[in-house]
């Protein structure tokens, strides 16, 4: 009985540090972007007669593409407003807000032959910037 204490006291002791062992899931992970694979329909941006929007988001949305902030519905709730506003005929703006203050930005940008978009979005709370680029279809 004295053994199976004595062991039962080593295990006990052992088990903070086994929590405190690193995990195969520590570090800093980055996406290799050739590796990501998209399911169902593109998404389906439009800008036309001053607004801009999204026909295939759930749900859908579209804002004047004035510069104003607009009221937008994120489902997530991470924005509660957006404003867009062209720049020229290959560069848009778009800044996302909630509350009053901003939570992101994007700019889209369109290559001169028109094939290629490059969005280019930062969020200032965590100082990310991430780059994506589509092709048209």
């Amino acid at each position: 009985m004295k053994t199976i204490l004595v062991a039962g006291a080593i295990v006990a002791l052992a088990l903070p540090a086994c929590a405190l062992a690193a995990s195969p899931f520590d570090g800093t992970w980055k996406t290799d972007p050739a590796s990501i694979v998209t399911v169902g329909k593109p998404t389906t941006f439009v800008l036309a007669h001053g607004m801009f929007g999204c026909t295939s988001c759930i749900p859908p949305y579209k804002v004047k593409a004035d510069g104003a902030p607009q009221p937008y519905a994120q489902p997530q709730g991470f924005i509660d407003t957006l404003a867009v506003k062209v720049v020229d005929d290959h560069t848009i703006d778009s800044i996302g807000a909630k509350a009053g203050v901003k939570k992101g930005d994007q700019t889209w940008t369109i290559s001169p032959d028109g094939k290629t978009m490059t969005i280019v979005e930062h969020f200032p709370e965590s100082g990310r910037t991430t780059t994506e680029t589509a092709t048209k279809l």
